[in-house]
């Protein structure tokens, strides 16, 4: 007879089967790499841009964008902050595929992959038994570290006003831990070529 001893059952949550997860994870990778192996003659027209970007997707920081009339570009995000009691760090990639680029629009699909990383440490009183002078202090440190891809549609307009200044909006269907979340994504860059 046989007995097992560890059983584990099957996850219940998450909108995609382990093969339709799969899938996505190879198709998010696939997408990456031709971002970053695009031909030499689209990088002549493309824009490039710094700034400010936050989401799962992609990560949370500062950014640089490489913004093509058409075709492939990408944007890496990174930051680091570190204090007596918080540590934040993040680092993504993106991937991008413009649709359709006008004077004061872009529309593109986007491919991503995100790390956030936050370790946190609090104080706390302890007051281990009924003698006064008996309470000390005790740290308590939290670690939390997200993995994250994304695959998703991004909307970038020109700020009004401001030439080289334009805001993205994107939004991601995002998988952590094997589920699949829709999450949106902030950006925005100044575009100096």
């Amino acid at each position: 007879m046989i007995k097992y001893i560890d059983s584990v059952e099957p996850r219940k949550s998450g909108l995609l089967p382990l093969r339709g997860r799969l899938s996505l994870r190879v198709a998010v990778l696939l997408i990456l790499f031709g971002a970053f192996s695009a031909p030499g003659d689209i990088v002549a027209q493309e824009t490039l841009g710094f700034g400010l970007a936050a989401g799962f997707g992609s990560g949370f920081g500062f950014s640089f964008r490489s913004m093509p009339l058409s075709g492939f570009g990408w944007q890496p995000t990174a930051i680091y902050v570190e204090t007596d009691k918080l540590t934040l760090q993040s680092l993504g990639v993106q991937g991008l595929y413009v649709l359709n680029h006008t004077s004061s629009s872009a529309l593109y699909a986007i491919a991503g992959y995100g790390n956030l990383y936050k370790r946190t440490t609090k104080d706390h009183e302890v007051d281990p038994g009924p003698l006064p002078g008996d309470e000390y202090n005790e740290s308590v440190t939290t670690h939390i570290r997200r993995d994250a891809i994304g695959l998703g549609m991004g909307y970038s307009y020109k700020y009004p006003g401001a030439d080289k200044l334009w805001a993205s909006v994107e939004l991601m269907l995002t998988s952590y831990r094997g589920d699949i979340f829709p999450y949106p994504q902030v950006a925005m860059h100044y575009f100096f070529h």
